[in-house]
């Protein structure tokens, strides 16, 4: 009678643990392909642009012009050479950042009080965009995609003039040896400043596409970066994508996140449409968002949680963060700050945010080239993927609740021969911290994840396995997460970011560890000769 009292007593207890005390499980597909990764994307400003230290001059510029800048007012403050290098070796050697977006002003804006300037390449109107990339390429950078904005004497209906404004500046990058890779026709035409409505931008590609490809350029058209995805859904991309000429020139469909708050929704919604293995089979760009007011709410780790959202909810082949490097504005905002003193005009040096080692999370251990392939996870609130790169496994992980997620348990799926996995951490505490590395037994593993941290983990893979990728071959009625086939794992967080119920099975059925209590009550029951009810 004491046993089975015991044993009653020791069920009840069972039942009763809340879903927080069984640990998540992870499971890792290297045999289920997704999208290949581009890179990762920040803006560009010249050293000399007034708008690199905000709260020291406006737009105009505060200073007399330099030679570069004729017959425009520059920054007031001089940012050495030896700094500039320094800021382009963090940036792309050790951040390893591939793609970057320079703002190539136009010269007839009111403010700067030369209505003749509208085909200005002169200094930040081009020619010191060209020589900013230039000195960045030794130090990393791989692929540039000029935005020239829309000068205020070019009608919005003359698309035409427009597209010939961009070939002329095009064709200086293209004579001194660094034609871009793409090149964006409208930043924002959904916004209040370099506005175009959906057929203006429709034509603005077509004209531009024609011209590149008459005179050789391999330059590609990214579709126009709108506010959000949303207006690029209803509005811009359509036009674009129904019109086989000009989808054949557009290279990536790309979105900010302002107009959609910073939520995935939409972007998910022109990925499903227009995306990876469906009969466009673009790839996805979120070409600029940053952290704070305006931007994406909460702390560095909402804006990890976000990057990973973005790589496994919409499949975004390129994240971006907007203000690589600042003067001005809220210190958190860039990756890098840069300091210096009102009063005398004078640069003090720069600093590296948080932001930094949040962002280098993923882009120093994701290259370019990776696939990711498909993982699911128990707890929806912890964010997990990964990738592929020849024998390397990546995955990161994304907790910012204010809850640790401690024997989080994972399972490799077609990933053979890791014996361990290198493990590196950026936490409140913490910034690229290594952890000591993980044992991995029969391709599964267990580690924890401490409240506000992103944590990468790295194990070579003995053995290649090549299923493809997303949109090889694909019938274009893939999801995201679902494998191809639509379906979705009962009780497990798919790529999809959907949540079903059932046996909580993982991926193709295999059922999850059992959890602790439920072990012992096995083991007690075996020994009392009795099965658990």
């Amino acid at each position: 009678m004491r046993a089975n009292g015991f044993l009653g007593s020791i069920v009840v207890l069972t039942i009763q643990m809340p879903a927080g005390a069984i640990a998540a499980t992870v499971t890792v597909d290297g045999a289920a392909p997704r999208q290949i990764i581009e890179g990762w994307h920040t803006q560009e400003r010249v050293w000399s642009d007034p708008h690199l230290f905000q709260d020291n001059t406006d737009i105009t510029g505060g200073c007399p012009p330099t030679q570069e800048s004729m017959p425009f007012r520059r920054s007031c403050i001089v940012v050495p050479l030896s700094e500039q290098a320094a800021i382009l070796g963090k940036l792309y050697g050790e951040l390893k950042l591939t793609h970057v977006e320079p703002l190539v002003d136009r010269g007839d804006l009111p403010d700067f009080g030369c209505p003749t300037c509208a085909y200005e390449r002169r200094w930040k109107f081009n020619q010191s965009h060209i020589d900013w990339v230039q000195q960045a390429r030794p130090f990393g950078l791989q692929k540039w995609a000029p935005t020239f904005f829309r000068p205020v004497s070019i009608d919005q209906n003359d698309a035409a003039l427009y597209a010939e404004l961009m070939m002329t500046k095009l064709r200086d990058w293209k004579a001194q040896g660094v034609e871009p890779a793409f090149v964006d026709v409208m930043n924002e035409p959904d916004g209040s400043g370099n506005t175009g409505s959906p057929q203006y931008v429709h034509d603005v590609v077509r004209e531009l596409g024609r011209r590149l490809a008459s005179e050789g350029f391999s330059t590609k058209i990214l579709s126009p970066t709108t506010l959000g995805f949303g207006s690029g859904l209803a509005a811009y991309i359509p036009p674009l994508m129904d019109d086989l000429e000009t989808r054949g020139y557009v290279g990536a469909l790309t979105g900010h996140l302002y107009a959609d708050d910073g939520t995935v929704d939409n972007c998910i919604l022109v990925r499903n449409t227009w995306g990876p293995g469906t009969a466009a089979n673009k790839p996805i760009w979120m070409a600029e968002y940053y952290l704070g007011p305006g931007g994406a709410a909460g702390n560095v780790f909402n804006y990890g949680m976000l990057m990973l959202r973005l790589l496994k909810d919409c499949e975004v082949a390129l994240v971006d963060v907007e203000f690589p490097y600042l003067g001005g504005q809220a210190p958190a905002n860039p990756l890098m700050l840069l300091n210096y003193d009102n009063s005398t005009n004078t640069y003090l040096g720069f600093q590296v945010n948080k932001l930094y080692y949040v962002f280098g999370q993923f882009s120093r251990f994701i290259e370019a080239g990776a696939v990711r392939v498909q993982t699911t996870s128990s707890e929806p609130s912890l964010g997990v993927t990964a990738f592929r790169a020849n024998d390397k496994l990546t995955i990161v992980v994304v907790n910012d609740s204010s809850s640790a997620q401690n024997g989080v348990s994972f399972n490799l799926l077609s990933l053979g021969g890791i014996s361990s996995v290198s493990s590196v951490r950026t936490s409140d505490t913490e910034s690229w911290a290594e952890q000591a590395p993980i044992v991995v037994n029969a391709s599964t593993f267990s580690a924890d994840f401490p409240p506000m941290s992103v944590t990468t983990l790295v194990g070579n893979v003995l053995g290649t396995v090549d299923a493809g990728v997303l949109g090889d071959g694909g019938d274009g009625g893939s999801r995201p997460g679902d494998g191809g086939n639509g379906s979705r794992d009962g009780g497990m967080q798919s790529d999809g970011g959907t949540t079903g119920s059932g046996c909580g099975c993982e991926i193709g059925g295999r059922p999850r560890p059992l959890s602790w209590g439920i072990l012992f009550l096995v083991v007690l029951a075996a020994a009392s000769g009795r099965r658990p009810r």
